[in-house]
């Protein structure tokens, strides 16, 4: 939703909420994926250099073990440089907001202090990449689900009641229907890959969709433990209960198909030098005192595109 009206860090341009569902690194007491939401405020600040661009975002993971405790919050700024006329600082920041008491306050800060540290590479690198016009690639991961029918003596699609949107087959890492999912139920039990349709200016590369061998539970059993199907008396979402072979007893079998989009986007009108030598990232520092996550060199155009985003 667009906002006018002045504030602390400036003239609100722009707020914008994102729910995704993101993979979590293995942890204890933590899922795989979780839930997470992302609430955006975009604020533009004309300062004596030029426009200065602060994205404040306010993570909430409901999902996750004593999430009810605290909250982060992360600021990326871009800021006309002091050092050159051409180029931006990108800096990056967060905090912890507490909201209860709990003993494991210093373990959450340290865990969150370690991810926010990898994030501050990400978000340079992404600058770095969408400066110089570079190719940008994004691998996609489906899984193709089939049930086995006793009437017609075949694999096909889920179709038991209780299946249901795993009835479409080609689903995503949480047995949903995958987004880039285009045609008829009928298309989708037809297909021999992944009848997907990626958003505009995304092309898959010239490998195309390839089935990915998984490793199972019964590694050693028939061999390696690597194959493309697993089978399994459900869909479950546990890979360890899933073998890589079928004795007659398995009615359902899953296999991962993975491919990789790239999009080159037009060159902006901005100017990078030396992105090898970008200082690295430095250490983020709770409790909202900023870390430097290095200096981007670019144009002027750059501050300029994100703010043409708010006009």
């Amino acid at each position: 939703t667009k906002q006018e009206g002045s504030v602390e860090e400036g003239r609100l341009c722009w707020s914008r909420d994102i729910h995704a569902v993101a993979t979590l690194p293995p942890k204890p007491l933590c899922p795989k994926t979780t839930p997470v939401c992302f609430s955006n405020d975009i604020f533009v600040t004309q300062t004596a250099r030029g426009k200065s661009v602060c994205i404040n975002t306010l993570v909430q993971t409901p999902a996750l073990p004593f999430s009810d405790c605290y909250n982060v919050v992360e600021r990326v700024k871009l800021t006309p440089s002091p050092m050159c006329s051409d180029s931006a600082t990108v800096s990056k920041s967060f905090r912890i907001q507490w909201h209860k008491h709990t003993w494991l306050k210093s373990t959450i800060e340290a865990q969150t202090l370690q991810m926010e540290m990898e994030a501050s590479k990400c978000v340079l690198a992404t600058f770095q990449q969408r400066a110089c016009g570079a190719r940008q690639e994004r691998v996609e991961e489906i899984w193709e689900l089939q049930r086995w029918s006793l009437t017609e003596h075949r694999w096909c699609s889920p179709f038991l009641p209780h299946d249901g949107d795993k009835s479409w087959r080609w689903l995503d890492s949480s047995y949903e229907r995958h987004p880039w999912l285009r045609g008829s139920y009928a298309d989708c039990e037809e297909a021999e890959q992944p009848p997907i349709l990626p958003a505009s200016g995304w092309e898959i590369d010239e490998n195309g969709w390839v089935p990915t061998p998984q490793r199972t539970s019964d590694e050693g059993a028939s061999g390696s433990g690597d194959t493309e199907w697993q089978y399994a008396l459900d869909f479950y979402s546990s890979d360890k209960l899933y073998f890589d072979h079928n004795p007659g007893v398995f009615p359902c079998r899953r296999r991962l198909w993975r491919a990789t989009f790239v999009r080159i986007p037009e060159a902006p009108d901005v100017l990078v030098q030396d992105v090898e030598k970008v200082p690295p990232v430095e250490a983020v520092l709770l409790r909202g005192r900023p870390c430097r996550a290095g200096l981007l060199r670019a144009g002027k155009a750059l501050t300029q595109r994100l703010s043409g985003l708010c006009s």
